[in-house]
């Protein structure tokens, strides 16, 4: 599973940055919302340091999800930390990523990067007008969303080195 990651596209106002910020709330200082991937800057990962789940709540430059260390941290490889003013160190990131977006991945990502994805679609014409008292209302729900996705885990993957099905 370390080689995975979420995407959730959808047209928008659809909830889908809407769930992910409850998943950051619900995880506390563990999580980690970015505006892009990490680029090329030699200090990003400090930030990801500690965190077990980051997401990205509107990724519109699809182009960035091709930076060497996206592809490092979604490939399972390990990342260089550069503190400040002191030596580098290699890490495996034990992250898990999410990405919601309007734009659909297939054309940034090739072959080898699609088995990595996990995609969901969230389909418009089950989605109702989203009001503002949409997140509150979800909030409500979420520990049972959290319960069915826990159940419905270790019943598709009762072996926990298998592969998910998606």
């Amino acid at each position: 599973y370390d080689q995975q990651y979420l995407w959730l596209r959808g047209e928008g106002n659809d909830g889908k940055s809407t769930l992910l910020t409850l998943l950051e709330d619900a995880l506390g200082n563990t999580a980690l919302s970015v505006s892009h991937p990490p680029g090329e800057d030699k200090h990003w990962a400090l930030d990801w340091l500690n965190k077990r789940f980051a997401f990205i709540p509107d990724l519109r430059d699809l182009s960035s999800i091709r930076s060497g260390p996206w592809m490092q941290m979604t490939g399972g490889d390990k990342v260089t930390v550069r503190p400040f003013y002191s030596q580098g160190y290699p890490i495996r990131l034990p992250v898990k990523l999410a990405i919601a977006s309007q734009k659909h991945p297939d054309s940034e990502l090739k072959k080898a990067d699609k088995r990595r994805l996990i995609y969901g679609e969230i389909d418009p014409s089950k989605v109702t007008r989203l009001t503002t008292k949409y997140r509150e209302d979800l909030a409500k729900e979420f520990p049972f969303f959290i319960s069915y996705c826990i159940e419905t885990f270790h019943r598709l993957c009762p072996d926990p080195r298998m592969q998910i099905p998606v």
